[in-house]
């Protein structure tokens, strides 16, 4: 069969157009096409062939496993952070177990990059030349939760890691976890601790020696959504050139929060909550050549550098993520509350 359908995205104001043909060759193939456009991305097209039931075992009366996917992508533009327009197109190829919970990948991907009208710091303008990345990626998943947008109770975990330089003209290391676990302490009261945490290690493409070389601006960690300090400027989070954000080798974001569903059965039947919620963290370029790598890491989990918000809001699942309406406000040590009505839709949350 064949489907159309248009959705909008999770994350900023994007206009998706999709189709689907299902069980093209008999076997449950099936291949995915989407265009995909917004404020902050010119245009976007992939098409993605998947193939399940892939292996099989050698144990007699076993069924066949695994899921086989082969991507090809193009991206005429992102605006990344407000600063830097990236264009990217490549393909891609992934290995994934039947729960999901592995995941193995194979990416041979051009990108450029571009300042926008807004940004003509030296960051942005060096990093505008085009690199290719081919990479071997690998990803687990752990989920427990009893809900995937609001969960009062389980335990979620995901880490991804990530290997360039087998080929192309970049070469780096690259992890990243995240965690997150909510207890229920009452009916209809649960508390949630989560932490994000991730490390960008450079190296040179012919010696490969960490840090030789200074990072690709595109393979940085970016702050971004409801897994940092649910605030907007996240540039003031982690490194900057004349006000604009560059990007860190290494971060780290914690947060809890307490929620609580209200006794309104409109509310309690759609899954919407009150919360109020903390948020910490800090980002460090390790990789730009100045001062000893000792002081870079101590810097980066010392309190001097540790930002913090906290507030009160509404979250609410729907169709295309976690919806929150929150009042915010940095924790800066002014004593002064400096509250921001803020709104935003996110897959991932702490």
């Amino acid at each position: 069969g064949t489907e159309v359908g248009i959705s909008t995205s999770s994350k900023e104001p994007v206009m998706k157009l999709h189709g689907l043909m299902r069980n093209l060759f008999g076997n449950a193939e099936s291949l995915h096409a989407q265009i995909s456009g917004g404020h902050s991305q010119k245009g976007s097209l992939s098409l993605t062939f998947t193939k399940p039931k892939v292996f099989t075992p050698r144990l007699p009366h076993s069924p066949p496993t695994g899921t086989f996917e082969a991507a090809a992508n193009y991206d005429g533009g992102t605006v990344r952070d407000g600063n830097f327009m990236e264009k990217s197109s490549g393909l891609s190829l992934r290995l994934r177990s039947d729960d999901s919970r592995h995941q193995l990948g194979y990416q041979y991907t051009w990108r450029e990059s571009a300042p926008t009208g807004k940004s003509t710091n030296n960051s942005v303008l060096e990093s505008t030349k085009p690199t290719v990345k081919s990479s071997l990626q690998y990803t687990f998943t752990h989920d427990e939760t009893d809900h995937p947008m609001v969960p009062t109770r389980g335990l979620f975990a995901k880490c991804v890691m990530e290997a360039a330089g087998l080929g192309g003209d970049v070469a780096f290391g690259k992890i990243e976890a995240h965690a997150r676990a909510y207890y229920e302490l009452a009916e209809h009261v649960s508390l949630g601790v989560g932490c994000f945490g991730g490390a960008l290690v450079p190296t040179d493409i012919e010696t490969m020696k960490a840090f030789s070389a200074k990072s690709e601006m595109t393979d940085r960690f970016f702050l971004k959504g409801m897994r940092d300090l649910r605030l907007r400027g996240l540039s003031s989070l982690g490194p900057c050139d004349e006000g604009d954000a560059i990007g860190g080798d290494a971060y780290f974001t914690l947060g809890a929060s307490l929620s609580y569903s209200p006794p309104v059965n409109v509310l309690r039947q759609n899954g919407i909550r009150v919360h109020a919620f903390a948020n910490g963290g800090s980002m460090a370029l390790l990789s730009d050549g100045k001062g000893r790598m000792e002081d870079k890491v101590s810097k980066l989990v010392s309190l001097e550098e540790l930002k913090m918000s906290a507030g009160v809001g509404v979250v609410a699942p729907t169709p295309v993520g976690r919806f929150e309406i929150n009042l915010v406000s940095p924790l800066d040590g002014s004593n002064t509350f400096k509250g921001q009505l803020v709104w935003a839709m996110d897959t991932e949350y702490s």
